[in-house]
C-alpha cells in the first residue's frame, strides 16, 4: 500500500511541476520518499525541482538517474578520493546536451592529478576529445543493443558525470562556467570560413527541432514557420544548422521553409557529428535554437546564442532568468504563456532588428 501511495504522491508532484507549482511539487516528492525511500524516480524528480529553484546543495544529493539491470561498471565509485597517479573513468548519462554540459567537470577532475578517460555516446566522441584534461574518449554502450561500446582500459575509480557537481560542491556562485571548454577542428573552421564568406548580412544559425523519439523532445521543438519572423528582419541571413535538414521539408514539426534559408552541404555528415556545426558556429554572428544539444554546443564553445524555451522549461534553465549560470554567452527567451511561440519570436525579431541597426 505504501508503494502505491508513494507512486500517487510522485505523480501529483509531476503534475504540479508541470504547472510550475514547484514548492508544492517538492512536498509531494518528499512525501513519496517518506513512504518509500528506495524510489529512484521520486528522488530524481525531487532533485530536478530543487535545482530549478537554484537549491543546488540538496538538489545534487538526489540527482541520480534511475537505473535498471546490472551496474554499468564494476569497481570503486569515486567520491573525491586522492587521484594522484590514478586513472578514473567518467561515464555519460542522459542526452547529448546533458553530457556536453557536464563534460566541463572532466577538467576539474584532471586538475586533481588523475588520468581521465571519458566514456560517452559515439556522436560526442570527437567533440569531447577536445575538452582539456581528458586523456582518452571511448564509446559507451548504446540503448536498445545498437552498440556494445568499447572496453575501457584498467582504471582505479569510476563515476558518472552527473555525480561530479555534488563532489565538487557546485553552487550557483561557483558553477564552473569558463568557456570555451570544447574546440572546433581548425581545418574545418578554415573550410567553413571560405563557405560562409558568401553569405551576406548578419549570419544567424537556426535549429528548431529536438529529438523526436520522446514526448519531451517533441514539446521542445518549434514549428519552423515561426522563424519567418526572424527572416523578415532586413539584413539578416538565416543559416540552417538543423540535423538532417537537406531539402524543403524535414520532420513532422518542420513543414516547409517558406522564407530564405541557407542550407550547408554535408553538415556533420562525413566528418562526424557536431564537428561541422562547431566549425560553422565560429563564423556566425548568432545562433538561435530550440532547447537542444545545439544550445549546449554553442554555450560550450562560447558562441553567442539565444535559446527559445517552452513553459515549463527544463531544470537547467531555472526560472525567470534570461541568462544561464552554466553558459555565459547564452540568452534565454521564454514563453510567457504555454505554447506561445509567436510571442517569443516577435521579441527575438525586435532584438535582431536592433542589432542590425
Amino acid at each position: 500500500m505504501d508503494a502505491e501511495t508513494a507512486r500517487r504522491h510522485n505523480d501529483a508532484g509531476c503534475a504540479l511541476l508541470d504547472q510550475l507549482k514547484i514548492p508544492a511539487a517538492i512536498e509531494q516528492f518528499r512525501q513519496a520518499l517518506r513512504l518509500r525511500s528506495d524510489f529512484p524516480e521520486a528522488r530524481m524528480n525531487l532533485a530536478l525541482a530543487l535545482l530549478t529553484l537554484g537549491e543546488f546543495e540538496e538538489g545534487w544529493r538526489h540527482f541520480e538517474y534511475p537505473r535498471t539491470g546490472p551496474a554499468r561498471h564494476v569497481g570503486q565509485v569515486w567520491s573525491g578520493e586522492d587521484l594522484a597517479g590514478k586513472t578514473i573513468l567518467l561515464w555519460a548519462e542522459g542526452g547529448l546536451g546533458n553530457v556536453i554540459q557536464f563534460a566541463r567537470y572532466a577538467t576539474l577532475v584532471a586538475a586533481l592529478g588523475g588520468k581521465v578517460i571519458l566514456e560517452c555516446q559515439p556522436a560526442l566522441k570527437r567533440l569531447l576529445a577536445t575538452v582539456p584534461g581528458i586523456s582518452q574518449v571511448i564509446n559507451c554502450p548504446l540503448a536498445g543493443g545498437a552498440g556494445k561500446g568499447e572496453t575501457p582500459p584498467p582504471f582505479h575509480f569510476h563515476a558518472p558525470l552527473t555525480r561530479l557537481p555534488r563532489i565538487f560542491g557546485t553552487t550557483l556562485q561557483n558553477v564552473p562556467a569558463q568557456v570555451p571548454y570544447v574546440s572546433a577542428d581548425p581545418t574545418l573552421v578554415k573550410h567553413w570560413g571560405r563557405e560562409m564568406k558568401r553569405i551576406k548580412g548578419l549570419k544567424v544559425g537556426i535549429v528548431w527541432e529536438a529529438e523526436q523519439a520522446t514526448w519531451y523532445g517533441r514539446q521542445r521543438s518549434i514549428p519552423l514557420e515561426h522563424f519567418a519572423a526572424l527572416a523578415s528582419v532586413p539584413g539578416v541571413s538565416l543559416v540552417c544548422l538543423q540535423k538532417g535538414f537537406s531539402g524543403p521539408t524535414c520532420g513532422a514539426r518542420s513543414r516547409t521553409a517558406t522564407f530564405p534559408l541557407t542550407i550547408l552541404a554535408d553538415l556533420d555528415g562525413s566528418r562526424g557529428a557536431f564537428m561541422d556545426t562547431a566549425a560553422v558556429m565560429q563564423h556566425l554572428d548568432l545562433v538561435i535554437t530550440a532547447d537542444t544539444s545545439t544550445a549546449h554546443l554553442a554555450g560550450a564553445l562560447g558562441v553567442p546564442a539565444w535559446v527559445a524555451l517552452r513553459t515549463p522549461g527544463d531544470w537547467r534553465w531555472m526560472l525567470d532568468r534570461e541568462d544561464s549560470p552554466w553558459y555565459p554567452t547564452l540568452r534565454l527567451f521564454r514563453q510567457r504563456r504555454r505554447d506561445d511561440w509567436q510571442g517569443v519570436f516577435e521579441r527575438m525579431a525586435a532584438e535582431l532588428a536592433g542589432r542590425v541597426a
